[in-house]
C-alpha cells in the first residue's frame, strides 16, 4: 500500500484542500491553520481508513505529513 498517497488523501479529505497541494515536507499547519475540529476530522478519517482506533499517544505526535505516513504504516 502507498502510505504517502493515503496520507495525502486523508489530509485532503479532512481539510478540504487539493491533494496535489500536499507535499511530504509539509507540516500540518503549512497546509491549513487547523483548530481542534480540523484535527478531529483528521483523526476520524485516519481511523475510518485504517479501520482501527489509533492510540492517543501516537495522535499527539501528528504534526506533519511524514508523521501521518509513519502512523499509517505502524497501524497497517
Amino acid at each position: 500500500m502507498n502510505y504517502q498517497q493515503l496520507a495525502k488523501s486523508i489530509l485532503a479529505t479532512s481539510l478540504h484542500i487539493p491533494e496535489d497541494s500536499i507535499k511530504m515536507s509539509h507540516t500540518i499547519d503549512d497546509l491549513k491553520d487547523i483548530d481542534s475540529v480540523d484535527f478531529a476530522h483528521i483523526v476520524a478519517e485516519i481511523e475510518k481508513v485504517s479501520k482501527k482506533q489509533i492510540p492517543i499517544e501516537e495522535l499527539l505526535t501528528l504534526d506533519s505529513v511524514e508523521k501521518l505516513v509513519n502512523i499509517l504504516e505502524k497501524n497497517a
